[in-house]
């Protein structure tokens, strides 16, 4: 088995374990995120699952019709199509939440722009100086 099919199938089986189903297009942006290395498992320190982010890199492009439509990426190539941060599934278990958390926001750190979409709200994160400063909202 590849690394991103192992990557894919213990996502799965994480979300199995917490009874959490999955739909088709979700099941489908999952793989495109581990086909593209844009999936990532957090850990706890004896190496046990935790939590896990799946995200597209996208491109303005891609952006703008998240604004225009709420059409969200769904072609692999989308995946790796620029540098701005778009989270399409975070998860972190209540039992490791703390550990979970600082994880993830090693994870935002890394990035420079993030797109999040939430309740029918769609917010910009721009970093400056260490900091995210939200930059545009819609809803």
């Amino acid at each position: 088995m590849n690394d991103y099919a192992k990557i894919l199938v213990d996502v799965l089986e994480f979300r199995m374990r917490h009874q959490l189903g999955i739909y088709p297009a979700h099941l489908n942006a999952l793989r495109n995120s581990a086909h593209s290395q844009k999936l990532t498992i957090f850990r706890d320190q004896l190496g046990r699952p935790i939590g896990y982010i799946a995200w597209a890199s996208i491109n303005k492009a891609s952006t703008q019709r998240l604004f225009n439509g709420w059409v969200l990426p769904v072609y692999p190539y989308e995946w790796s199509e620029g540098a701005i941060c778009l989270p399409l599934d975070i998860m972190i278990t209540s039992s490791a939440s703390q550990e979970g958390i600082q994880q993830l926001k090693k994870f935002i750190r890394t990035q420079r722009v993030i797109v999040l979409s939430k309740r029918n709200k769609i917010r910009i994160y721009f970093r400056k100086n260490k900091k995210f400063v939200k930059r545009v909202v819609t809803g």
